[in-house]
């Protein structure tokens, strides 16, 4: 037996965070060494707050830390290498986010990208997407381009060590600031926007760095809608 793509692999702790007792991991089936479960005293809107003191708890054990709504499937094998690239190109102060997609069966519309721009006034006290607006470079010999985004949300976060030590030695890390739409998006997305500069690949490169949002809720209500192709 040989051991495939081995170059890609990676070492994981899973960390899940449940309002106490309310939670169904026991339906899992699954063995409990493949996870921690961390009951946590809070409303069940807030956990992810939790989950970031999950993360601050394990500060220099990891080369990543990371973030996932329970929705999330990440297929990419070489999603870390990609981020340690962009790391490298454009520094810690910038933060690369994946675009959520979804896929369906139907014909007209296999696949969407969910997460269209909002205003700019809905970000504009946590982020300035005029400064370095733009980010270019070529990965692979494929030329490749990367926007401050008007939707910065993602559902998740990816931080290199540094990042994380950095976010978490911020005055307002874990103020439990909900003011980003809601608490869902703060925990997943607001504290990083007010220390990175946050990126997505752009349009016709919405690929490179992406991550699928589970079910189809958006796509089935896009396919009532007229759709813009990326390009």
């Amino acid at each position: 037996m040989v051991n495939v793509d081995a170059s890609t692999g990676a070492e994981v702790d899973i960390v899940i965070c449940t309002a106490g007792d309310d939670h169904c991991l026991a339906e899992l089936k699954l063995p409990p060494a493949l996870y921690e479960h961390r009951p946590c005293t809070c409303e069940p809107k807030l956990l992810g707050f939790e989950c970031h003191a999950a993360l601050q708890e394990r500060l220099g054990g990891y080369d990543y830390y990371c973030y996932l709504e329970d929705d999330l499937v990440l297929h990419d094998q070489w999603f870390f290498a990609k981020l340690d690239w962009f790391a490298a190109h454009s520094g810690n102060g910038s933060l690369l986010q994946p675009n959520r997609f979804e896929i369906s069966r139907a014909p007209l519309l296999p696949k969407l990208y969910v997460d269209g721009n909002m205003t700019e006034r809905a970000i504009r006290r946590f982020q300035d997407v005029g400064q370095d607006p733009e980010i270019v470079g070529t990965f692979l010999n494929t030329p490749l381009r990367f926007r401050r985004t008007l939707n910065p949300h993602a559902g998740s976060f990816f931080l290199s060590a540094e990042q994380m030590q950095h976010w978490a030695s911020q005055p307002y890390f874990l103020d439990r600031d909900t003011s980003f739409i809601g608490p869902l998006e703060s925990a997943a997305t607001l504290g990083v926007m007010r220390t990175f500069q946050i990126y997505k690949p752009a349009p016709p490169f919405a690929a490179f760095l992406e991550i699928q949002h589970s079910g189809s809720a958006y796509i089935n209500v896009a396919r009532k809608l007229p759709v813009e192709r990326f390009g």
